[in-house]
């Protein structure tokens, strides 16, 4: 069995996240994918 966990974010970052999902890839696999282009150095946030 998989654990699985559940992240809490404003309604308007699911729906960002959910519209870079497409088909045949999951949640965990795009948020990955995310997190390995994420360079804390480039960012203003």
């Amino acid at each position: 069995m998989v654990e699985q966990t559940t992240l809490s974010v404003k309604p308007e970052t699911r729906d960002r996240v959910r519209s870079l999902k497409r088909e045949g890839i999951t949640y965990d696999e795009l948020i990955n994918r995310m997190a390995d282009a994420y360079d804390p150095d480039r960012t203003s946030r």
